[in-house]
């Protein structure tokens, strides 16, 4: 019986669909380690991309946002306004506040739950 490989963190993959991510240096992490290390990484960050989770009928008040594996970054605090784009059968874009796990502001921009978005952290807060 072979032992699976090893990924760069030391441990094997994980089960599923997606057993590991990359960075952009090519290193290899399984999902546990990639979450420890995008929660470590909200500290120092100034811009993110990551995903917004939750009920979109809800329209923000159960609304969080999630690193690639699943990590819980933070929560949506306050949904700014959205608008619909693309004509009629458009899909809606929304504008957000999150407050980070560190209780790091930040101020994000996506098309809603499901679907990815991109933050940036406010100065000072």
């Amino acid at each position: 019986m072979t032992s699976p490989k090893l990924l760069d963190c030391g441990h094997p993959p994980s089960e599923g669909c997606c057993p590991h991510s990359v960075d952009n240096t090519g290193f290899t992490r399984c999902l546990d380690c990639s979450n420890k290390k995008e929660i470590e990484d909200l500290r120092n960050a100034t811009r993110l991309t990551a995903y917004l989770s939750g009920d979109e009928k809800a329209h923000g008040t159960s609304w969080h946002v999630t690193g690639f594996a699943g990590a819980f970054l933070g929560r949506v605090v306050q949904v700014l306004s959205s608008h619909k784009i693309g004509g009629y059968t458009g899909t809606r874009y929304y504008y957000f506040r999150m407050q980070d796990v560190y209780g790091h502001e930040w101020t994000g921009s996506g098309h809603g739950p499901g679907v990815y978005c991109r933050l940036r952290r406010l100065k000072g807060k």
